[in-house]
């Protein structure tokens, strides 16, 4: 729950700025996660379907071989697996191969994006 103190500027389309209250920032940010969950999730089905796996996911070679050089992880590697298998989890993605599962298509309300997916022989967990 959004702070009393806490207000959001909003501006929408048409360049109307207004301060939006506590509850309606948190209407707001719901309404932004669900935006997003829905973008990332047919964008991810796209390229899913045009072939692309978990193997596809990566960075560039220097990110995965030298060390971090500042901040709280300086001296670390990335360790792009367990990023990977955090980040398919928090998606509701199937860690093993980062396709969205149907189980999170269907919660967003994109059951033709699963079907798209198995025409085009994709198996979904």
């Amino acid at each position: 729950m959004a702070s009393k103190n806490v207000k959001a500027v909003v501006v929408r389309g048409d360049g109307f700025v207004e301060v939006a209250k506590p509850r309606e920032f948190e209407r707001l940010v719901e309404e932004v996660a669900r935006i997003d969950g829905h973008i990332v999730n047919i964008e991810k089905a796209y390229i899913i379907r045009e072939g692309v796996r978990r193997s596809s996911d990566t960075l560039p070679k220097r990110f995965l071989k030298e060390s971090v050089r500042m901040g709280p992880s300086a001296g670390h590697v990335i360790e792009l697996s367990r990023m990977l298998d955090e980040y398919y989890s928090v998606r509701g993605w199937d860690p093993e191969s980062g396709v969205p599962t149907e189980a999170k298509l269907r919660e967003l309300g994109l059951q033709d994006v699963a079907e798209d997916l198995r025409k085009h022989g994709v198996n979904l967990k």
